[in-house]
């Protein structure tokens, strides 16, 4: 956080130059976890990029419901059957 706070200029994270570090993250492209960014400066915030298979694994483990449920079972049998390709491979 304090990396974020001193690119934004500002000497303090009040919840307004929180709210404007996320937004200005968001016209990047950019997602962060936690959601609510922290007020202090020594706390670790995890940014992403938004539409990149990463950024959409984080968006589907972040975000609760059917659909998302659905598209996590697939990502994790994916990843299961990666791993035994490589497994087969290495033999």
């Amino acid at each position: 956080m304090e990396q974020l706070r001193d690119a934004h200029g500002a000497a303090r994270l009040s919840i307004h130059v929180r709210d404007a570090i996320a937004n200005t993250l968001a016209g990047l492209g950019l997602g962060h976890v936690p959601r609510i960014l922290p007020a202090y400066q020594h706390e670790l915030v995890r940014l992403y990029k938004k539409g990149t298979p990463v950024g959409d694994l984080i968006e589907i483990v972040l975000t609760p419901g059917g659909e998302n449920e659905t598209k996590l079972k697939e990502k994790v049998a994916d990843a299961g059957i990666v791993s035994k390709i490589r497994e087969l491979v290495s033999e």
